[in-house]
């Protein structure tokens, strides 16, 4: 049998009928890239009002609601 691994069409078409497993995604280092930055963007997000008085947090999201708003006209 050749590699499964392999990739020919054969192979390609024994998956497609389930004769032989699906290959594994292969991650390359840009993806890892991508998902440590959308990891790090989340965390921020999670922790901007940590600290903040009440006050502080509610002049922050009127300051973001004028920045969308004044984006939104261009």
């Amino acid at each position: 049998m050749q590699d499964p691994n392999e990739d020919t069409e054969w192979n390609d078409i024994l998956r497609k009928h389930k004769i032989i497993p699906e290959k594994e995604k292969e991650i390359s280092s840009n993806e890892v890239y991508d998902l440590l930055v959308e990891q790090r963007d989340k965390l921020e997000q999670e922790t901007k009002f940590d600290g903040l008085s009440d006050d502080e947090i509610e002049d922050l999201l009127m300051n973001e609601e004028d920045s969308e708003a004044i984006y939104d006209q261009y």
